[in-house]
């Protein structure tokens, strides 16, 4: 991604079934962790959780909870 003549360089990391279980952009970073092929949280560089998945019993994400500095956001996904 080009912004303001600035390139900001993305590196992902990938586990052996293809899934990427870790995202480096600039100083952030995001892990994924997963529950068979769903992502069931994410944390931060400081092991800190920023997202957990709420997975249905078709093994569809229904929900998701996401953590910032001011609180929890919840979203619902229909099917």
């Amino acid at each position: 991604e080009t912004k303001n003549n600035e390139t900001t360089t993305q590196n992902n990391l990938y586990n052996g079934n293809g899934q990427r279980i870790q995202k480096q952009e600039g100083n952030n970073t995001i892990n994924y962790y997963y529950q068979g092929s769903n992502v069931l949280y994410t944390t931060n560089g400081e092991g800190d959780k920023t997202s957990h998945n709420f997975v249905g019993l078709e093994g569809n994400t229904i929900s998701t909870m996401r953590y910032d500095l001011t609180g929890l956001e919840y979203y619902v996904y229909n099917k």
